[in-house]
């Protein structure tokens, strides 16, 4: 039976070869293939659509980097597989339900699991297409792991007859694919969109809810709308956010389609009846849109915003305050809050939150402090038995640095450090009466328990510190090896939304 090939943009070709690959016959389909392509390529969404138009084509999609360990994704597995039988054969729920996808904890429990399944559905014969959208997303990942799924293939294939398995694996990294290039596996490659197809795929996406959303916008403030003017504002602005911000991006259609998202509403927002028709004062009035992303870390948004400046040449103070402000740059202070609201003013900080919670907001500082400063110094630095000092004092007698540390690439540490330097800095209520009893027995330091954990994962989620290596399957391993991922401006900030002073930390060091 001829298949129905969906109609997808710029990616015809690859709908074409996998109509090649896979069939209604599963003597022509392949057992094993691969879709590779790096994120926002369409694999998802080409497979998807794929099967959607080819319902008869029974198949079972696992998300890898949702089950964090392949122990859980094969549990996964089993249960997809029972739930999506319990409608195909009404008839044998019963018995369906008396299998326990739980048992399964190693690969060859999979195998009795679903040929105890597929005993039970003797009478009928299906070809299942298994997907594993992302197996390389997978955190417990290894380089055995896909020859432990070929191998259950062939275990499958040969033991059970009427039903016949043929994996689908779609994968990000290519390099991940290299390891097993003599395996001879079919594989589709989704390369990279061009600029001129994220354009145009994001016009085709986003136009008709962006169109909608001007209409009511319009119908809100009472300006008469004109076919051609919303055409033309929806347009622009899709194409102003291509061009301000795909060299930060890259060819990623899910980052540049966030920020339509985070942006739309303030551009509708300067759209008034003075401007309405004229998309250059609409541009201009919404400038800061595109100077930068307006991401912020701290928890509440800073609103007050400084006035521009209308060309008054008799404010002497704000000349002075400029004077100062470049005189603590060139002595190595870095940022002071005049300094840092000037910066903001002038981009209007009213984006995103990511809304970290005080310990994590104390992770992310001393892991830009294990970045920043050398472990020789961190006895003299963040031991509580004596007080931070400036210059020579705290460091020794030493030469001075010939370079701000900071000016530098990140450096790397362990886990271990970043856990030492944390309980260091981080505040401990105490509420019991100083010489008590009770005082004794409380804790001085935070223990490194699981509410540290969580947090130190979420800054890990969030890129603000990341491993060096990507195929570490452990982040809590201590061969683990870590960075941090911000600059100096964003760690100061949040250091200045929990009253923390960094800057001492930095004292005696060279800012040129």
């Amino acid at each position: 039976m001829a298949l129905s090939l969906p109609n997808i943009r710029f990616r015809q070709y690859q709908v074409q070869t996998l109509s090649s690959f896979i069939s209604s016959d599963h003597k022509q389909s392949v057992s094993n293939l691969f879709l590779q392509g790096y994120e926002a390529t369409g694999k998802s969404y080409v497979i998807q659509k794929f099967f959607q138009a080819n319902p008869d084509l029974l198949s079972v999609t696992l998300k890898p980097q949702e089950s964090v360990t392949w122990k859980l994704l094969i549990q996964s597995l089993a249960r997809s597989l029972q739930f999506k039988f319990y409608d195909l054969f009404p008839n044998e729920i019963l018995q369906l339900k008396q299998l326990d996808p739980l048992s399964v904890e190693e690969p060859y429990h999979l195998i009795s699991f679903l040929t105890k399944m597929f005993n039970i559905l003797s009478n009928y014969s299906k070809q299942i297409f298994i997907i594993f959208d992302g197996l390389d997303n997978l955190q417990d990942i290894d380089a055995t792991l896909l020859l432990k799924f070929l191998k259950l293939n062939e275990a499958i294939s040969h033991q059970i007859t009427n039903f016949h398995f043929k994996m689908v694996y779609l994968i990000r990294d290519a390099n991940f694919m290299a390891r097993y290039a003599t395996f001879n596996i079919p594989t589709i490659v989704f390369p990279r969109y061009t600029y001129d197809e994220i354009l145009e795929l994001l016009i085709i996406m986003r136009f008709e809810d962006m169109y909608s959303d001007l209409l009511e916008h319009l119908s809100n403030h009472s300006i008469a709308s004109n076919e051609d003017n919303n055409y033309s504002i929806v347009i622009n602005f899709i194409t102003l956010i291509m061009q301000a911000f795909q060299m930060y991006t890259g060819n990623n259609l899910n980052s540049i389609n966030d920020l339509l998202d985070l942006k739309w509403g303030i551009y509708l927002d300067n759209i008034d009846e003075t401007n309405y028709k004229d998309p250059i004062s609409i541009y201009k009035k919404s400038i800061y849109l595109f100077a930068a992303t307006n991401d912020t870390f701290t928890a509440d948004d800073d609103r007050d915003d400084e006035e521009e400046d209308n060309g008054n040449d008799n404010d002497d103070n704000n000349n002075e305050e400029q004077e100062q402000e470049q005189d603590e740059n060139e002595d190595g202070d870095g940022l002071d809050e005049n300094t840092n609201k000037t910066r903001v003013s002038k981009v209007k900080p009213s984006g995103q939150n990511y809304e970290l919670s005080s310990m994590a907001k104390y992770l992310l500082i001393a892991a830009y402090f294990c970045s920043y400063i050398e472990p020789k110094y961190d006895t003299s630095i963040f031991s509580r038995k004596t007080s931070i000092k400036s210059g020579r004092s705290s460091y020794g007698r030493r030469k001075k640095m010939e370079s701000n540390p900071r000016h530098l690439q990140p450096a790397v540490f362990f886990l271990e450090r970043l856990l030492a330097i944390f309980q260091a800095i981080y505040p401990m209520e105490t509420v019991a009466v100083s010489g008590s009893l009770q005082s004794l027995l409380g804790d001085r330091l935070i223990r490194a328990n699981i509410e540290v954990f969580q947090n130190l994962s979420e800054l890990q989620s969030l890129k603000l510190i990341c491993t060096t290596s990507i195929r570490t399957s452990d982040f809590l391993s201590s061969k683990s090896k870590w960075k941090v991922n911000i600059p100096w401006e964003i760690v100061t900030e949040i250091a200045k939304s929990v009253n923390f002073d960094m800057t001492q930390y930095f004292s005696g060091v060279s800012d040129h």
